[in-house]
């Protein structure tokens, strides 16, 4: 979902740099003008550096969550500034790290890409981050991108304004619906994108539905987790890792 901006505003916008200079998201150092660089030195070391180890069995078994970043420090402020003051090419930046981080995993194959809708624009934003995110996402890895898969029939409150874990839980269950005008998902598989994972319980919502409309798979990948979902263990047990596999034959042989 992307408002149509007038020309005149594309125009200012493209201007910014060169009428008020440029600037690092994170700290507010000026960047030169006709670089390409979207951080200063400091930051992008400290982006580097902060990227999480993903297990090599990250994605092998449910419930398939990959997050590259710890939301805090440097890598907060470049996703609020991404979400919240239109700063559109850092998502791009943020999103082909994602592409790069799941290429590693060669037998997460999705069939195609989709992002967690908007039910509307609100707080000035031109674009909803998420599809900002799939859809370059999709081009990266060679994937069609599919944005009306999904759609958001009731607006919530956003998960970072609720008071505690069970008010965040509760907040998106029955927000999102499978879009009917939207061809069959039975047995694909599906790589669905979020900006931030605070409890997992948005992009849970997301994936029971598409679920219910029949996908087999269902991996999610966003920027960052808060310590609200760090916490939790999602890595499972072995016990839990040969149930998984039993019951992949057993559903094999039918």
């Amino acid at each position: 979902m992307k408002k149509k901006e007038p020309p005149f505003l594309r125009l200012l916008l493209f201007l910014r740099p060169f009428l008020f200079g440029k600037y690092c998201p994170c700290c507010g150092e000026l960047l030169r003008v006709f670089s390409d660089d979207i951080f200063c030195t400091d930051c992008s070391e400290t982006l580097e550096r902060k990227k999480i180890t993903l297990p090599e069995e990250e994605l092998k078994f449910p419930p398939y969550f990959l997050s590259l970043y710890h939301y805090e420090g440097a890598v907060r402020k470049a996703i609020l500034a991404f979400k919240f003051r239109n700063e559109k090419h850092i998502g791009l930046f943020f999103a082909d790290k994602m592409a790069e981080a799941f290429l590693r995993f060669p037998e997460a194959k999705p069939d195609f890409v989709c992002g967690v809708p908007a039910y509307s624009l609100r707080d000035g934003r031109r674009y909803n981050p998420p599809d900002i995110l799939a859809e370059r996402i999709a081009f990266r890895i060679n994937v069609p991108y599919r944005e009306t898969l999904l759609k958001k029939k009731k607006n919530i409150r956003s998960q970072t304004k609720t008071k505690n874990r069970r008010e965040r839980l509760q907040n998106p269950n029955g927000a999102y619906i499978f879009n009917p005008e939207e061809d069959s998902v039975r047995g694909k598989t599906i790589l669905l994108v979020d900006d931030i994972i605070t409890t997992g319980a948005t992009l849970r919502e997301c994936a029971n539905e598409l679920y219910r409309a029949g996908a087999e798979t269902v991996y999610r990948l966003t920027i960052a987790k808060t310590s609200l979902f760090a916490a939790k263990r999602l890595i499972p047990s072995e016990k839990n890792r040969q149930r998984y596999r039993f019951k992949r034959k057993v559903k094999n042989r039918r």
